[in-house]
């Protein structure tokens, strides 16, 4: 009777540790695919941050864009907006779409 007693606290104390090897292995997997999201998403950020950056110090060094050739991009386009801006918050939107998947994914 000691035995069958034995055996089956057994086997509930092994399936509680499968079950938090399986809960465990889950968060770290869950971590891994945050870390990976959050570090394309600062990787996006921060080259487009230096874009800028550049484009600003070229300004101010005395660098000239001409905006003659620009002017297919930055004409209105849609009422007062141009192709420009028109891209900027399509990049935006996506960006915050994709952050907000990968929050209502959990």
């Amino acid at each position: 009777m000691t035995e069958n007693k034995k055996r089956r606290s057994d086997s509930i104390s092994e399936r509680r540790f499968r079950r938090h090897n399986r809960a465990a292995e889950r968060r770290r997997k869950a971590a891994q695919e945050d870390s990976r999201f959050f570090r394309a998403v600062f990787s996006l950020a921060g080259v487009t941050a230096a874009f800028a950056i550049g484009l600003a110090v070229f300004g101010l060094s005395g660098g000239s864009i001409d905006p003659a050739s620009m002017d297919g991009l930055l004409a209105p386009w849609i009422g007062p907006l141009s192709r420009l801006d028109i891209a900027g918050l399509a990049f935006i939107l996506l960006l915050g779409g994709l952050y907000f998947w990968r929050i209502r994914k959990r």
